[in-house]
């Protein structure tokens, strides 16, 4: 067994089994082209997936098939900027063919819609670049041929999306018809699915997708994503979006079985985590709710049997009502604490019985674990819940680094600034409990060390903390001052 490591400069995070999915989606991705051939060119015939593990490229280069049905069906009339440029206006943020019009309800400082706005972009952009690529090298005709496109049939219900005049115009012209309309609505319909399907994951690229065409399972295409989609957008289009409806989203996409909703979880292609494990806490870019796909297995299975599915839960289903140790004073060591220089931490688990604030569907016997981060130093071990420090991420505080040449915050030698206080990181991983204080202004010096940076982000009370970078100590101060509440103690974790 090959432990799985995720690398950010020279610190490691190992946990569970690697899993080889990439090699395996090139694999069949070869065998894709091979197995179309066997299609029937002499009668009509319905589009689908192709069977078998894919990624986003792969998958729009099937739903790419579709353009081409349209393109051949219209002749001498096919005008392929058109057609795309209604993908775009589809795919765009606002526009009266906007199906995702985020940027009109996105406002300053709303993180979640922030994330899937730039998301959504970037992926449309991706999206609409393979389709006119696969388009221009004729992909899809060298693949079926023309007189199998020109074969391809489909009834394709009204999805109210938005054609632009030009396309409309295209499609309902002199050698347009009813069933090149519903091969571009199809068409369209299936882009937009995708697009969405993707957003939850930082690495969307990566992602595996089973697609599985058996007929007691066989939906056309991305259509079996259709209900989650739609419970979705509703959270994301009219009210909050809490980071477990993004979660239970993913799982939707990736086509579990599950019914409980934590923080992450394992399939049978991998493991989904927060997207911000692996980044730099103080980055303007570490992502607060997105996920990042994993090729590992976290949880073991028995040898020879399927891959288990499991939800990763919180230790701490309320954090808010748990008991956090209000530290009155908080002493620190002359002592360097040798876990800053530790370059290693590991991922353990531990099961847990499905229970308290874990949002089930239904009962089940689905597998609940619990996921400790671990490190070890001079012999010592400390640990804290993944869970807790990805929430603790999710309401941490960042000073922004100066801007070159801007007048930087005088602070003197006595008065306010000089209650600061600084706390080794190693002292305080060893308190039971949340830490808090009820006053004051502690920084956390951790030498850059990102696994300490996690460590203490499960440790601390996810009020009052900031991250700081690698900014001088009075300036941290100085910038700490005008954020987070102005009640109770802060916590400033230095790079």
């Amino acid at each position: 067994m090959t432990d799985y490591k995720l690398v950010w400069g020279g610190w490691t995070l190992s946990w569970g089994e690697r899993l080889a999915v990439k090699a395996e989606c090139e694999i069949l991705s070869a065998h894709a082209a091979d197995d179309s051939s066997q299609l029937s060119r002499q009668s009509p015939w319905e589009w689908s997936l192709t069977p078998g593990i894919q990624t986003a490229r792969t998958i729009v280069r099937d739903i790419g098939v579709l353009l081409a049905a349209v393109r051949v069906r219209l002749g001498a009339a096919d005008h392929l900027e058109i057609l795309l440029h209604n993908v775009e206006a589809s795919l765009a943020l606002s526009g009266r063919e906007a199906a995702l019009p985020l940027s009109s309800i996105k406002a300053s400082g709303d993180d979640a819609r922030s994330e899937l706005a730039v998301q959504a972009q970037q992926i449309g952009a991706a999206m609409t670049t393979w389709l006119r690529e696969d388009a221009v090298n004729d992909v899809a005709i060298s693949r079926y041929g023309l007189a199998a496109l020109g074969q391809l049939e489909i009834r394709s219900r009204c999805e109210q999306h938005l054609w632009t005049p030009e396309a409309a115009r295209l499609i309902m012209g002199p050698t347009g018809s009813p069933l090149v309309m519903q091969l571009y609505n199809e068409f369209l319909h299936q882009v937009i699915l995708l697009r969405d399907a993707l957003l939850p994951f930082a690495n969307w690229q990566e992602i595996p997708f089973l697609m599985d065409n058996a007929e007691e399972v066989r939906v056309r295409g991305m259509r079996w994503l259709e209900q989650g989609r739609q419970q979705f957008l509703v959270r994301l289009l009219t009210g909050q979006v809490p980071h477990r409806a993004i979660v239970r989203f993913a799982q939707e996409v990736l086509n579990t079985t599950l019914g409980s909703v934590g923080y992450g979880f394992q399939y049978r292609l991998g493991t989904v985590l927060p997207a911000a494990l692996g980044i730099p806490i103080s980055a303007a870019a570490s992502p607060r709710i997105l996920l990042r796909w994993h090729p590992v297995l976290t949880v073991k299975t028995a040898a020879g049997a399927e891959p288990e599915e499991a939800v990763f839960e919180y230790e701490l289903d309320d954090y808010y009502s748990a008991a956090s140790m209000l530290a009155t004073t908080l002493s620190s060591s002359a002592l360097e604490p040798q876990l800053l220089a530790a370059n290693e931490a590991r991922l353990v688990t531990v099961e847990r019985e499905s229970s308290g604030m874990i949002q089930a569907m239904e009962p089940s016997t689905e597998r609940v674990i619990q996921l400790r981060l671990r490190m070890i130093a001079d012999g010592e071990i400390r640990e804290v819940d993944l869970g807790q420090a990805a929430r603790g991420h999710r309401y941490l505080y960042r000073i922004q680094e100066p801007a070159a040449h801007s007048e930087l915050p005088i602070v003197s030698d006595d008065g306010e600034e000089a209650a600061e206080q600084s706390v080794h990181a190693d002292w305080l991983l060893t308190l039971p409990g949340l830490q808090s204080a009820e006053e004051g202004i502690y920084t956390i010096r951790t030498a850059g060390n990102p696994l300490v940076q996690w460590m203490l982000l499960g440790k601390l009370y996810p009020e009052n903390v900031i991250a700081a970078g690698e900014m001088k100590l009075k300036i941290s101060y100085a910038a700490a001052r005008g954020l987070g509440k102005q009640f109770g103690a802060k916590f400033i974790i230095e790079g």
